[in-house]
C-alpha cells in the first residue's frame, strides 16, 4: 500500500489536469495480504491486495477524489493532504485525508463560543459510494467549559437530520435505509443513529452503518456503511412460506439435550438443568425452502478469485489467574511470608513431598535435568470444603534446549489433577497452541521424522491414562466419537497426514445425556507419551431426572414461542456482490423439561426491552401527560427517565429519593455523597425538604447550608428556626423550583412530575 502526502499545490495541480502528474514521498509501503474466513475455515487469497500508485490509473484517482470534493465542503484551512489506494477481494477503494498543518488549538483570531473548528476530514470512496466520513473538530466553549445540555435540534426532528447528513455523502441512498437506534449524549456534541439498508421491504444484513452530526447544528460529524456497490436483490413475492421452513428446520435440526451446571457464587450452590441445543442454526433458502447453497459458492468461489463475505472471527484467550490468601487466625498481623508459611504447614504433602510424587509419576517423562523454577500453593472453597492445590513448574533450560513440565497437585490427597509437558519429547496441542517438538540436541523434528501416529494405540493410552489419574470419577464418561477418527488424507496425493499428537477425550454423561462441559482428556503423541492431561468436574450436583419432552411436542413449543426472521446476505468475489434471500431462526436454547426457551443454564429469559420508539421509557398513559410529554421523550433520546408504575407515568405519585438522586446526578456535579444518609438510595417518596437537601449536597454546599443564624426565611411556611433552612435557600438559589412562590411545603412530597420537569429545565438551556 503506497501513502502519498500532497501539497495544496500538488493537489491544485492534480484536479486541474487530466493527467496527473505529480512527484510525491513515499512514506510507506507495504504489502496487505488478507486471510478471508469462510464458512469455518481461513482460505488465503494469495493476491497482493495493496494496490501501487503505478498500479492506479491517475484518472480514476482524480474521478474519485473529485467526486469526495463534489459532495463535500472541506475548509481551506485543512490545506494538507494525503491519500492511499488500497484493493481488497477485487474492489478498489480511495482513502483521503485533508488536515490543518498548524497546532489544533491556535486560531488567527477569537472566536465566538460554540463555533467549531475542522482540524481533520477523512473520507474513503469505492466507486460512486463514500463508506465514511469522519470529521476531527474542537469546539469553542465559555468559561465553564462542556456542560451537560439539550442539543438545539428536537429530537422530533433527529431522522431528518440523519438523513439530510446521509444524502449529503451518498445522494439517493437514504431512501434504501432504515433509521433506527437514535441516541444522543448530554455531555458531548453528537447524535448517532443505526443505519441497516432495506430492499424490498427486507433488511439487508451485512450493509449496516452509523451516521452521527453535530446536535445543535445537524452538521455532518461522521458516516460509515458497509454497501455492496451494484448489486441486485430478488423480488420475494416467490419465497416459500414460513410453514414450509418450519418443516424443513424440523428435518434437518436436532435437538440435543444436554445437561447444564449452574454455580452461584454468593451462595455457593451448584444447580443443573436439561436444555435442548440445536445441532445447528441453518439459514433456507427463502426461494428453495432448502439450506442455503451460499457458503458453498463461496468456498468454491475463493479457490479462483479473492472472496469477502463480511464475515471477520477474531479469536483472544484470556485468562484470570486469582490467588487465594490464607486468613490469619484473629486478629494477628501476619507478613505474607508468614501466611504462607502456615498455609504450607496445614497441607497433608509439603511443597517436597508433591515434588517427589510428580517425579515418581510414571506418565510424566521427568529426568534429572528437570529443575523446579516456582511452586504455589492456592486455595479453593468457592464450593464446598476448603480444597488446597499444588501449582509446580520444572524446566529444562539449555543451549539450543528448553522442556518444561507443569503439574497441577491436589495438596491434600497427592493426586495429580493435570499436567502439561512440552518441548523436550514431543508436540503438545493445548488451546490450538501448535509447538513443533525438538530433539535432544534442541533441533526441531520435523513431522516426517516421527513415527506414523498410531491411532489405535493412542486411543489405548489415553483409556489407560484416564482410569489411572480420574478413576473415581472416569465410569460417568464416555470415549468421544472423534477419538478414532482416521488420520486425513492429502486430497491431492492421497498420502496419509501425520499428526503430531491427539487430545483422547472423554465425555460425562448422566443417563445417557451428556454434561455439557465436563471432560477428561489424555494428550498422546506420535511416540506413544502421554504429554498433558486435563479435567472439567464439577463435584456434588445433583442432575435431575431424564423427564424430557419428545422432538415434536418440542417443536410444537418452539414455534408458539419464536419465528424466522427474513433478510438478505451475500458475499462479494472478485469485486461482485452475490445476494441471497434467507429465512434463519434465532439462535436458542429451550428447557427440555418444560418447553419454554431458556438461557444457557436453562433459567428464565430476562424481558429484553421492545420500545415502540427509538427511546426507552413508553408509558401507557403518555398520551394524557400534555406539555409533560415532550420532556420525557427528549430525555428518554438521553437514556434518561423514570421506570414506568404499573405501566405508566403516573405524573402525581410521589419520586422515590433514589429516584430524585438518579435524575440530579445526570447534572454531573463532581462532589462526595457520603452526607446524604442513605437518601440516595431510598425506596420511600422523598419530601421538598429532603429534596433540597439531597440537591444541595450534591452541588458541594453543605457546609455553608449548615451555617447557623446567617439565613432569613424566604418562603412563609419555613421559618427561619428551621433545621433545614440553609439547604432550602441554598436549593433555591441554585435554580431548585419546588414552590409556588410563597410556600415551600417542606413536608410534601416530590411528584414524578416535578422532578421530570425540574430536571429538563435544568438542562434546557
Amino acid at each position: 500500500m503506497k501513502k502519498l502526502k500532497l501539497t495544496a499545490a500538488m493537489l491544485a495541480a492534480m484536479l486541474s489536469f487530466g493527467v496527473m502528474t505529480v512527484s510525491a514521498e513515499v512514506v510507506d509501503d507495504e504489502e496487505v495480504v488478507d486471510d478471508v474466513y469462510i464458512y469455518g475455515e481461513y482460505y488465503n487469497s494469495y493476491y497482493p491486495q495493496g494496490s501501487s500508485v503505478s498500479e492506479v490509473s491517475d484518472v480514476d484517482l482524480k474521478t474519485a477524489l473529485t467526486k469526495v470534493k463534489n459532495r463535500l465542503k472541506i475548509p481551506e484551512a485543512l490545506s494538507e493532504f494525503e491519500y492511499n489506494v488500497s484493493t481488497y477481494s477485487g474492489v478498489t477503494s480511495y482513502n483521503f485525508t485533508w488536515y490543518n498543518p498548524d497546532d489544533d488549538t491556535v486560531y488567527p483570531e477569537p472566536l465566538a463560543e460554540g463555533t467549531s473548528v475542522k482540524t481533520r476530514m477523512r473520507a474513503t470512496i469505492v466507486g460512486d459510494i463514500i463508506t465514511s466520513v469522519s470529521v476531527n473538530a474542537n469546539k469553542i466553549y465559555g468559561d465553564d467549559g462542556m456542560q451537560k445540555r439539550f442539543g438545539k435540534i428536537s429530537p422530533t426532528n433527529y431522522e431528518s437530520y440523519a438523513k439530510k447528513a446521509v444524502e449529503l455523502v451518498n445522494p439517493g441512498m437514504s431512501s434504501h435505509l432504515k433509521f433506527e437506534g437514535m441516541s444522543a449524549r448530554l455531555y458531548g456534541e453528537d447524535v448517532d443513529c443505526s443505519l441497516i439498508r432495506v430492499e424490498n421491504g427486507i433488511p439487508v444484513a451485512s450493509n449496516t452503518g452509523r451516521v452521527s452530526f453535530d446536535k445543535d447544528t445537524g452538521e455532518l460529524l461522521s458516516f460509515n456503511i458497509s454497501w455492496w456497490d451494484g448489486a441486485t436483490f430478488k423480488n420475494p413475492s416467490t419465497k416459500v412460506t414460513t410453514a414450509t421452513i418450519e418443516k424443513n428446520f424440523e428435518s434437518a435440526i436436532k435437538l440435543d439435550p444436554y445437561y447444564v451446571i449452574s454455580r452461584d457464587y454468593q451462595t455457593k450452590k451448584i444447580t443443573s438443568e436439561i436444555v435442548f441445543n440445536p445441532s445447528d442454526n441453518y439459514e433456507f433458502d427463502a426461494f428453495t425452502g432448502k439450506k442455503t447453497t451460499m457458503y458453498d459458492d463461496m468456498e468454491e468461489l475463493a479457490k479462483t478469485m479473492p472472496v469477502d463475505g463480511g464475515y471477520y472471527s477474531y479469536y483472544g484467550n484470556s485468562m484470570d489467574y486469582v490467588e487465594s490468601e490464607a486468613a490469619a487466625a484473629d486478629d494477628a498481623d501476619f507478613s505474607a511470608a508468614e501466611l504462607r508459611e502456615i498455609a504450607e504447614s496445614e497441607v497433608r504433602y509439603s511443597r517436597d513431598e508433591a515434588v517427589e510424587l510428580v517425579k515418581a509419576e510414571k506418565y510424566i517423562l521427568f529426568t534429572d535435568e528437570y529443575k523446579l523454577t516456582s511452586s504455589r500453593l492456592r486455595t479453593d472453597n468457592s464450593f464446598g470444603p476448603e480444597k488446597n492445590y499444588w501449582n509446580l513448574s520444572f524446566e529444562i533450560r539449555a543451549d539450543k534446549k528448553y522442556s518444561q513440565i507443569n503439574v497441577v497437585l491436589d495438596a491434600d490427597s497427592g493426586k495429580i489433577e493435570s499436567f502439561i509437558q512440552t518441548g523436550k519429547t514431543g508436540y503438545f496441542g493445548y488451546n490450538d497452541i501448535i509447538e513443533e517438538p525438538v530433539d535432544e540436541s534442541g533441533k526441531p523434528v520435523t513431522i516426517e521424522q516421527m513415527p506414523m501416529f498410531n491411532v489405535t494405540k493412542a486411543n489405548t493410552i489415553g483409556k489407560e491414562a484416564a482410569e489411572h489419574f480420574y478413576g473415581d470419577i472416569f465410569g460417568e464418561y464416555k470415549a468421544d466419537k472423534d477419538n478414532t477418527k482416521a488420520l486425513s488424507k492429502d486430497p491431492k496425493t492421497g498420502k496419509t497426514i501425520n499428526e503430531y499428537s491427539r487430545d483422547i477425550k472423554f465425555n460425562r454423561y448422566y443417563k445417557n445425556i451428556p454434561v455439557s462441559g465436563e471432560y477428561i482428556v489424555i494428550t498422546v503423541n506420535a511416540y506413544e507419551e502421554v504429554v498433558g492431561i486435563r479435567k472439567n468436574h464439577t463435584e456434588g450436583v445433583s442432575f435431575p431426572e431424564p423427564n424430557i419432552l419428545t422432538t415434536e411436542k418440542a417443536f410444537d413449543k418452539l414455534w408458539e414461542q419464536t419465528d424466522f426472521k427474513l433478510y438478505y446476505s451475500g458475499f462479494t468475489a472478485g469485486g461482485k456482490p452475490h445476494t441471497y434471500l434467507m429465512y434463519q431462526m434465532n439462535g436458542f436454547y429451550m428447557n427440555a423439561r418444560t418447553g419454554n426457551l431458556c438461557n444457557w443454564f436453562g433459567g428464565e429469559l430476562d424481558d429484553p426491552i421492545l420500545p415502540e420508539t427509538d427511546y426507552h421509557y413508553n408509558y401507557s398513559d403518555s398520551n394524557s401527560l400534555g406539555t409533560l410529554k415532550p420532556m420525557i421523550e427528549e430525555l428518554a433520546h438521553y437514556g434518561i427517565g423514570l421506570e414506568p408504575t404499573g405501566g405508566k407515568f403516573s405524573p402525581n405519585t410521589a419520586v422515590t429519593g433514589k429516584e430524585f438522586y438518579l435524575l440530579m446526578a445526570v447534572l454531573g456535579k463532581n462532589y462526595s455523597h457520603s452526607d446524604l444518609d442513605d437518601m440516595e438510595n431510598s425506596t420511600k417518596p422523598i419530601t421538598n425538604a429532603q429534596a433540597a437537601k439531597m440537591f444541595t449536597i450534591m452541588n458541594g454546599a453543605k457546609d455553608i447550608a449548615e451555617l447557623e443564624g446567617i439565613y432569613s426565611s424566604i418562603y412563609t411556611d419555613v421559618p427561619a428556626s428551621n433545621e433545614n433552612i440553609g439547604y432550602i435557600n441554598i436549593a433555591t438559589a441554585l435554580g431548585l423550583k419546588l414552590s409556588d412562590g410563597t410556600q415551600f411545603k417542606p413536608n410534601s412530597y416530590v411528584t414524578r412530575k416535578t422532578a421530570i420537569t425540574l430536571l429538563f429545565g435544568f438542562l434546557d438551556k
